[in-house]
């Protein structure tokens, strides 16, 4: 049985609910979501996992039910990563990559992100420093962008 068991390939069974929770507080939530413009069968994604990342599964569910009658089925077959990432360089772990300056800065212009997206799950001690220093690497992006509107307006 065990060696006929070896030729099928392994299906993927999903996450539990608190994996499925944690995986929503990962997004980043996008000015302009990827995740909406490239779902095939216009799923709204953002909301759906804001409602998920609050643990609310009946939300979450009445969200992904609007569009799709099959959502096991297309979670399965959702090219999600691709989609939701795209221009947004990850390590081999699927973590996201950031920059040292302006911190937190990911390889898709203007995107920022940190804490437990760019590294493992951390304490809470590590996360508020994580996030202070994305903030302040927010505010270096903004007070840039700000500059050279200055400069090309005086122009």
């Amino acid at each position: 049985m065990q060696q006929e068991r070896n030729i099928f390939p392994i299906v993927n069974d999903g996450f539990t609910v608190k994996e499925a929770i944690d995986e929503a507080k990962r997004c980043l939530h996008c000015k302009v979501p990827q995740c909406r413009k490239g779902c095939p069968i216009g799923n709204n994604i953002p909301e759906f996992v804001r409602q998920l990342s609050k643990g609310n599964m009946g939300g979450a569910m009445s969200i992904i039910n609007e569009t799709s009658n099959l959502p096991a089925i297309c979670g399965r077959v959702c090219p999600a990563t691709a989609i939701c990432t795209d221009g947004i360089a990850t390590d081999e772990k699927g973590y996201v990559i950031t920059s040292d300056y302006p911190m937190g800065m990911t390889t898709r212009r203007g995107v920022f992100a940190g804490g437990d997206v760019v590294h493992r799950p951390q304490t809470v001690v590590l996360a508020m420093k994580a996030a202070k220093e994305v903030a302040q690497g927010i505010a270096q992006y903004v007070d840039a962008v700000k500059l050279l509107q200055h400069i090309e307006n005086k122009a």
